[in-house]
Order: C-alpha cells, then structure tokens, then sequence
C-alpha cells in the first residue's frame, strides 16, 4: 500500500508517490483536453469567440435565457 498523503500538525501534504501521482493526473486531464480538442476538430466544431451586439434590455433580458438554449454557456 502507498501513501499518498502525510497527516501532520498543518495539516495533509503529498508524499513523494503523491507528488508523482499528481504530476500524471494533471499529464492526463490535458491529454483528455488534447483528444476533445481533435475530436471537435473532426465533427467540424472550432473554438472560437462570438460577438453580439443587443439592446441592454435584451442583454439583460432574454439573451442569458437563450444562451443554454442556443449550447452558449
């Protein structure tokens, strides 16, 4: 059994393995980032930025209500 994690008077720290296993956890939530990423590309999804120019009623108003309609979060 591996520690991951040192209990002390401040509280829990990484141990060394924890450290280690940290580092590939983060290594593995990019490369799940990397894979969205081309998945999108081939289903033709590119990131990009949207612009909407509205009254301010409507800003305020109905645009965040169509927004999660729309798939805009």
């Amino acid at each position: 059994m591996y520690h991951i994690f040192a209990r002390g008077r401040h509280g829990a720290v990484l141990t060394p393995a924890g450290e280690r296993i940290l580092y590939h956890a983060r290594q593995a939530m990019q490369h799940l980032k990397m894979m969205q990423h081309e998945a999108n590309l081939h289903k033709g999804l590119h990131g990009g930025h949207v612009r909407i120019a509205a009254f301010r009623s409507v800003a305020t108003h109905l645009l965040p209500k169509a927004m999660p309609t729309a798939g805009i979060v």
